[in-house]
């Protein structure tokens, strides 16, 4: 009895670590990735003769917004940080919680901005949440007794440049700033550095 007891708690906590995780290959500075024609495929394996690789650098500037380098090929990104999640090259600016794509187009690459629909596709586990959605800088869940992650979408032109989320501990995901982990009850805050701007609040009730 007492090992069904331990293999249903090991087997709870394996499920509560999947659906807290995000399964994706960040990309870290300085590290390199190669981009293959053949399939638009996006990898860390530099033994791909036939491939682009490119190496991350980051830009000096406000926001340290990413470099990829190829021989005289240069990318300045709109995003801060990258990751690689099925062969597909996604960025992410914490600066601003917008979400492109570096793809391959007409012999050159370019970034492009993803729709909500198609961040939802990549984050299938989670709720994805547009800014716009909020009311007078409010936006309202339903609690259902259990911690949960949800990620925040902007579709405005607000900028999130020296905002952080209140408490600290809510934040689900280093790397992405929008990823925010909710308590069973209470509310999280999204507020600027100052605390004199706008604020952003979300209710779980």
């Amino acid at each position: 009895m007492k090992k069904i007891y331990l293999l249903l708690f090991f087997m709870f906590f394996i499920c509560q670590i999947k659906s807290l995780a995000i399964d994706y290959i960040p990309v870290e500075i300085n590290s390199k990735i190669v981009y293959s024609r053949e399939g638009n495929l996006w990898s860390v394996n530099e033994k791909n003769k036939e491939g682009i690789v490119f190496q991350r650098t980051i830009s000096s500037g406000t926001g340290s917004y990413s470099i990829y380098t190829h021989g005289s090929e240069i990318l300045n990104l709109k995003s801060n940080f990258e990751f690689i999640f099925n062969s597909r090259l996604i960025g992410v600016d914490n600066e601003n919680f917008k979400f492109y794509e570096i793809v391959y187009n007409n012999d050159k690459f370019e970034e492009k901005l993803l729709s909500c629909e198609q961040v939802q596709e990549i984050f299938s586990d989670i709720d994805v949440i547009k800014l716009s959605d909020f009311k007078k800088n409010i936006y309202t869940i339903l609690g259902n007794n259990e911690e949960k992650n949800i990620l925040l979408y902007n579709d405005t032109d607000f900028y999130f440049h020296k905002y952080f989320v209140k408490p600290e501990d809510s934040v689900a995901d280093k790397n992405i700033k929008a990823m925010i982990k909710l308590p069973k009850k209470g509310k999280v805050c999204i507020t600027h550095l100052g605390g004199n701007d706008k604020q952003f609040v979300i209710k779980v009730k």
